[in-house]
């Protein structure tokens, strides 16, 4: 399995978003303070480096690692996972909605090899900018 990091999150815009981490084996922090329970809000010119927020596999999370704007119900779900239409075993960024059904598919990104018995592979880091 892929590990994807986000290392670093950037808010270039003029709207709020917030992001909710959905895997449970790891606790966010950003710039070095640790983020314990609830989303971590992005306002306008938030540029900050983050440690153990990551996007988890599909097969250890009920939700995904969560993206939504502060003035909005749209909810993006970001997930890990092998694709259906690919035999060559890799993981891939995935994204979901609310409701768990795929979407964007041509925004879908291969993140790298899977490894044999499901062991932790590949790190790949990724920068999160709105």
């Amino acid at each position: 399995m892929v590990v994807a990091q986000i290392v670093k999150v950037r808010n270039n815009t003029l709207r709020s978003f917030c992001i909710t981490p959905g895997d449970y084996f790891y606790t966010p922090s950003i710039d070095g303070k640790p983020i314990q329970d609830g989303p971590i809000q992005v306002p306008p010119g938030f540029d900050q480096f983050t440690e153990g927020l990551t996007v988890p596999w599909e097969s250890m999370s009920s939700s995904g690692l969560e993206i939504t704007e502060a003035s909005s119900e749209d909810l993006l779900r970001c997930l890990v996972g092998p694709v259906n239409w690919e035999s060559d075993d890799h993981d891939w960024l995935q994204f979901r909605s609310a409701d768990g059904e795929p979407i964007a598919h041509e925004r879908w990104t291969v993140l790298g090899e899977r490894h044999m018995l499901g062991a932790i592979g590949n790190c790949v880091n990724i920068s999160l900018t709105f």
